[in-house]
């Protein structure tokens, strides 16, 4: 046997055996179908209410069953586990629940973890003592709204965690031949991950090898000069001809794709709970009480929604047009930046299309938040940065104007228009003067800025903020306490932060971030922005070290989307980088476009929850006389206030929003926030049921549990006469005074 056939006599032996061994594996599994694994129930809503969605076998705890449903909506479902896990020993372990939202993990029939807030993803860990053999299993997971999230691990005392291996999971009490038929499935299947691995390194070095000979006699023959310059020709045609229209039309019929895509999301019958309360404001009478309440919103947000709504008429769409078209016009700025920064406008639509095809700018494109807003606004400082830093245009008076408006619309532009200000007076070529009083001027400019800067941002801003949402977001905040902490949280949480700028597919891109910074500050002429955007970085860190404003993933992601076009600027600017020196990248930017399109078209589109609450809030209206008492939660005020004809106002509240809606109706109560569940502030409805001494109550509540209350209403002397139930925990009971007549 000759050198030369060794390797690849060698690689198909691998190959030989990597394919018997995972066919073995395949087979032995198929065998096992339907015993090993846990049986996994999706169900509608948040009950565990039949009939189910779909059932399976399924052989880790996770959210893998949503990928086989695509239509099915991510909010408000639950999820059942249930089977037997083979304990490998017996001794103390550890058990490791995340999720987001609530979870609970029963062990033969002893609950050991429990997470019932919906505040994120979170994990919870429990130690207990197992003997060797088979343990019954039950996890339960509940999705409310905002990012959907479970994993469970293991591991023995003091040991790294880990998943639960699919051969110790079972429908049912195994036997000894069942147990060793599934141990040798997963033995077969671990020597075939093996096998595949030495087949690979085996084998991709002399595929290598190979490539690199035939490309060194290609080049040789002299065959590609000539396709150099007919494709070079051809593309400098092209672009001069005929790439702005192209990115024109490219850019409108990407948009027009994504807007059909968002369009079921619109005009949902009912508004969920948190869009609710945005919409008590735009329906309040006075723009200037809607834009003067304490909710964490920027002021000019709110009276942009007041005015919409008065333009059109439907109580939805009405408040969700404005983030619909943000989330459009943020990408292609995004676009016309790269476009400007590269001089190439395929590069623009891949921005734009990376910008569309993201999944939290998509998904809070469609209810009413602001984070589309904050987007475009980002997109729209950029601009004026490259405008002033790479293009040489003095509009420094123009960015600063715009600093100080934009911060009544957008709370982190103030990040944005602070670097920009203050690296403009420090730029080089931009002022015409350098006599003393012109520097006195600029730098006067620079601290009248600040100025009214800081009064806006601390007497309007600052203010609306509140210990509940501080509370919130506190896991978010970058920690301050050492070096090696902050590097810690950022090199998670921030990467996460730059990875989720990205649509998902694409977030292995991420670390083109930072080749395009570099080359920004490499290049004479966009040295100063590449500043201007690591400034911006460097403030938004900073504003989470001292606790101003978060830095969010996942769930919580949606506070950090105002950053997505700098990952994204930066993302194709550091494919620029890479590929400029090729001698036909226009094929190369050409092929990188079809292929992010082709990416984002298997991006699942936003949904908006399905809901039925509106019903509810008919009846309440419809049933309550005069003389009958109503009592609301506080998110159950909000929906009946946004939808009943009966005029609302505001109060302070212990909520995230800061505010409670009141329902401007004899006999009506809004609970505080804290008396929903027994805490302080439940007096306050017995003395609204002493005061007005109703024969009826009607008690409306929606997405959080008043057990509480209610016992509080049956305490006062009432019996339940009916109840109605909704999405979301919705819930409108009737109480009677025992004894008083129907």
């Amino acid at each position: 046997m000759t050198s030369r056939l060794r390797i690849p006599l060698l690689a198909l032996l691998l190959l030989a055996i990597a394919s018997g061994l995972t066919a073995t594996a395949g087979r032995s599994w198929a065998r096992l179908q339907g015993t090993t694994g846990l049986v996994e129930t999706l169900y509608h809503g948040t009950e565990f209410a039949d009939p189910p969605v779909s059932q399976r076998t399924a052989g880790a705890v996770d959210l893998s069953v949503l990928d086989e449903h695509p239509d099915f909506s991510r909010r408000f479902f639950s999820l059942r586990f249930a089977g037997t896990w083979l304990a490998p020993a017996p001794g103390p372990v550890e058990l490791f629940a995340g999720a987001d939202d609530s979870v609970r993990v029963f062990i033969d029939g002893h609950l050991v973890i429990e997470r019932n807030r919906a505040l994120g993803f979170e994990t919870r860990a429990a130690a207990t003592a197992f003997g060797a053999g088979p343990h019954q299993i039950l996890v339960e997971f509940v999705q409310y709204d905002g990012g959907a999230s479970l994993e469970m691990l293991w591991a023995p005392a003091g040991q790294t965690p880990r998943p639960i291996p699919p051969e110790s999971l079972f429908v049912g009490v195994p036997s000894a031949s069942l147990i060793a038929r599934a141990r040798f499935a997963a033995s077969v299947t671990e020597l075939a991950r093996w096998a595949w691995m030495a087949f690979g390194a085996v084998a991709l070095p002399f595929l290598l090898f190979l490539a690199g000979r035939a490309g060194r006699r290609w080049i040789a023959s002299g065959a590609p000069q000539g396709v150099v310059r007919r494709t070079l020709s051809s593309a400098a045609h092209w672009q001069a001809q005929y790439a702005g229209p192209a990115f024109w039309l490219a850019s409108g019929a990407a948009v027009l794709w994504i807007a059909g895509t968002r369009m079921p999301a619109l005009n949902p019958q009912t508004l969920w709970s948190d869009d609710v309360a945005v919409a008590c404001l735009a329906k309040l009478d006075s723009l200037w009480t809607a834009m003067t309440v304490s909710a964490p919103l920027a002021p000019g947000f709110v009276a942009l929604l007041w005015v919409v709504r008065r333009m059109i008429g439907d109580p939805e769409v009405s408040l969700q047009v404005l983030p619909l078209v943000f989330g459009f016009v943020g990408p292609v700025l995004t676009g016309i930046i790269v476009s400007r920064l590269t001089s190439s406008r395929v590069l623009g639509f891949i921005a734009v299309v990376l910008g569309l095809g993201t999944a939290n700018l998509a998904q809070y494109s469609v209810f009413v938040k602001p984070y589309s807003l904050d987007y475009a606004m980002t997109a729209l400082f950029l601009l004026l940065g490259v405008s002033l830093f790479v293009d040489r245009r003095d509009v420094r008076l123009a960015a600063a104007a715009a600093g100080l408006a934009a911060v009544m619309f957008s709370v982190p532009s103030v990040f944005l228009s602070l670097a920009l200000v203050h690296l403009a007076s420090l730029t080089p070529g931009l002022h015409v003067r350098t006599s003393p009083p012109s520097k006195r001027l600029r730098w006067g400019t620079v601290a009248g800025f600040d100025l009214l800067l800081a009064v806006s941002f601390v007497v309007i801003l600052h203010s609306r903020s509140n210990p509940t949402l501080r509370e919130w977001w506190s896991d978010s905040f970058a920690p301050a306490t050492s070096l090696a902490d902050l590097a810690r949280f950022l090199s998670t949480t921030g990467w996460t932060a730059v990875r989720e700028a990205l649509p998902d597919p694409l977030g292995a891109l991420a670390p083109l971030a930072g080749v395009g910074l570099a080359a920004l500050v490499i290049s004479p002429r966009r040295r100063w922005f590449g500043l201007f955007v690591a400034l911006v970085y460097a403030g938004v860190i900073a504003a989470s070290m001292l606790q101003i404003y978060p830095i969010g993933i996942g769930s919580k992601a949606r506070v950090s989307i105002f950053a997505y076009p700098m990952t994204a600027v930066l993302v194709v600017v550091g494919f620029d980088a890479l590929t400029r020196w090729l001698p036909i990248r226009a094929l190369a930017r050409a092929a990188a476009a079809i292929a992010v399109v082709l990416t984002v078209a298997r991006v699942t589109p936003p949904a908006y929850p399905k809901l039925d609450q509106i019903q509810l809030v008919r009846a309440l209206e419809s049933n309550a006389a005069a003389d009958d008492a109503i009592v609301l939660n506080t998110p159950g005020a909000s929906l009946a206030g946004y939808y009943m004809s009966w005029p609302l106002s505001t109060r302070a509240d212990q909520s995230s929003y800061g505010f409670a809606v009141e329902i401007e109706r004899p006999r009506t109560l809004t609970l505080p926030r804290t008396a929903e569940e027994g805490g302080p502030g439940l007096d306050v409805l017995d003395g609204f049921l002493a005061r007005e001494h109703p024969a009826r109550v009607y008690f409306f509540s929606v997405r959080r549990g008043t057990d509480a209350a209610e016992n509080a209403i049956r305490a006062r002397g009432f019996e339940e006469v009916r109840r109605k139930t909704g999405n979301v925990s919705a819930r409108l009971i009737e109480y009677r005074r025992t004894g008083s007549p129907e």
